[in-house]
């Protein structure tokens, strides 16, 4: 599930959001993709639109 995404100062980023895959990864389908990993790791991932460049 993707979340609002927020800078350094708490406050939503216009266009980006996060979600977490750890839990997919660990206990999905495909048995645990991150074994070999620590047990304490986390995997964040995001996503935003391209700037237009202005």
């Amino acid at each position: 599930m993707w979340c609002p995404a927020v800078d350094a100062d708490g406050k939503p980023r216009d266009n980006g959001e996060v979600a977490e895959l750890t839990g997919l990864l660990r206990t999905g389908p495909a048995g645990d993709q991150l074994a070999g990993w620590p047990g304490d790791m986390r995997v964040i991932v995001c996503r935003e639109r391209p700037s237009d460049g202005v």
